[in-house]
């Protein structure tokens, strides 16, 4: 038996809680007293002319079912050509029946009686195309939300939405961490995804209708993992510090594995490395922590502070030395050799009061 190719152009009026639209879609398949199938609907023939044409006696039909969740709502025969014609079987015209179903039904056009006068002299219905229309209703009955909880990192997988409920398809997900709608729906799945690190996860979702689905929605449902306060371990001040003339380092580090440690002696100036002092003094070593992806920050104020003092050093000298053969002569006399030293000014005294660097 030759076969026939026939078109099926299936249009899909959608609608569901955010508005609605219509999706249409031509098949094209080859029908031999069987079944073809492009979800939702199947598409049956008792069978096909040896010239090619669908073969509509009266004792003969073509039989039509779709899945669940979907409505036939006409069927359209069309003979192309040089005087084409077409006719259209509703539930009020022809005889379309079951087309509601509440499962997996089947939808039968038969005994189209009325329009044999209008085919060509082959005296068989030689039908070359076939339109369904269908309609289904998918509706969001309870969209998805953000769990209710405040969600803060501790290195473990969160649930971070409630599903959603839908009738006439199922939905779908993804979790994404961009504010971006999914070009594709390829890698949505009936499940949602946990999140673990701190950031503000959106989900995506759409309604599957087996054949024909909804759009992804255009505004994502959010929800946070906040950072964490980080733990740390702070410096401590080095001690028996003494002047040297070199610079020395002030602290011993503190520790952090929830960021990074910074150290500065003004408070404006922030480096990960020790500070160090030269002089002989006291100095404020200010600290804070520069909190990594999942973790906060910790700003320095009163509290995070460590006082270090450099010691002042002994002084090296030369002692002044007494003057040496000197006799009264009425006028006054220089006593001593003045003492010497680079760190610091040498002072002398008669009477441990009174004192001057004056040795004249």
């Amino acid at each position: 038996m030759r076969k026939v190719k026939l078109f099926f152009l299936l249009t899909a009026l959608l609608a569901i809680a955010q508005g609605a639209w219509a999706d249409t879609k031509t098949f094209t398949s080859f029908v031999d007293g069987g079944n073809t199938t492009q979800s939702p609907v199947t598409v049956y023939c008792s069978s096909v002319t040896a010239a090619g044409k669908v073969h509509l006696w009266p004792d003969d039909y073509i039989q039509i079912s779709v899945s669940a969740g979907y409505t036939i709502t006409e069927v359209k025969f069309t003979v192309p050509g040089a005087t084409p014609w077409s006719e259209t079987i509703t539930a009020t015209n022809g005889t379309l029946s079951n087309n509601t179903p509440t499962t997996d039904e089947t939808v039968t056009v038969s005994n189209v009686n009325n329009t044999q006068t209008r085919l060509t002299t082959s005296g068989c219905y030689g039908f070359d195309q076939i339109q369904v229309t269908y309609t289904t209703t998918m509706a969001l009955t309870g969209a998805p939300t953000a769990v209710d909880a405040t969600l803060t990192y501790d290195g473990s997988a969160k649930e971070l939405f409630n599903v959603g409920s839908a009738t006439g398809g199922t939905l779908k997900y993804k979790v994404t961490t961009t504010n971006s709608k999914p070009a594709s729906t390829a890698d949505f799945k009936t499940t949602i995804d946990q999140g673990t690190n701190a950031d503000k996860y959106y989900l995506w979702y759409y309604i599957d209708g087996g054949g024909t689905s909804t759009p992804v929605n255009d505004e994502a449902v959010t929800k946070t993992i906040e950072r964490a306060a980080p733990s740390y371990s702070p410096p401590t001040a080095k001690s028996g510090l003494v002047y040297t003339g070199s610079a020395q380092t002030l602290i011993s580090a503190g520790s952090t594995e929830h960021g990074t440690l910074e150290y500065s002696l003004d408070g404006t100036t922030w480096s990960a490395s020790l500070p160090t002092g030269t002089n002989a003094g006291t100095y404020n070593v200010y600290y804070r922590v520069d909190g990594d992806a999942n973790h906060l920050n910790v700003p320095y104020d009163a509290a995070h502070k460590v006082t270090v003092t450099i010691a002042k050093a002994a002084p090296s000298y030369t002692a002044p030395t007494a003057k040496s053969g000197l006799a009264y002569d009425g006028s006054p006399q220089v006593l001593i050799n003045a003492g010497s030293t680079e760190h610091g000014t040498l002072y002398y005294s008669l009477d441990n009061t009174n004192w001057t660097t004056d040795v004249s």
